[in-house]
């Protein structure tokens, strides 16, 4: 199984598409974040979160058949949690996202554009 959305790379969904049929596990696309994350207890700021220690997932996600026969496909919305809840049965691996891979759908990346 291959989940791609409008933003990815035919070069991208290929790369993924292979190392998961190669190496029999997930492939997701990641990049590092950017932003600063902050950590929050009880409505109060408590600290800075590393962002060495993050990652932003995305499309391309790429299947080897025998993980696509026991799970249901990724919803874009909710990505990093499918992600958690395969990694906990299944091998993942992150591929990194490619340069020139910013999201144009986040207000965000609009701006550093």
């Amino acid at each position: 199984m291959l989940v791609v959305d409008a933003a990815t790379s035919p070069a991208q969904a290929a790369r993924a598409a292979e190392l998961a049929v190669a190496q029999s596990c997930v492939v997701v696309s990641s990049a590092p974040v950017v932003d600063t994350v902050k950590s929050v207890t009880d409505g109060l700021v408590t600290g800075t979160v590393e962002r060495d220690q993050l990652a932003v997932v995305r499309p391309p996600v790429a299947l080897p058949a025998e993980v696509a026969a026991t799970v249901a496909a990724p919803a874009a919305e909710a990505l990093g949690a499918w992600v958690s809840q395969v990694r906990a049965r299944w091998p993942v691996t992150l591929l990194p996202a490619g340069p020139g891979s910013i999201r144009p759908d986040r207000r965000a990346d609009r701006r550093r554009r």
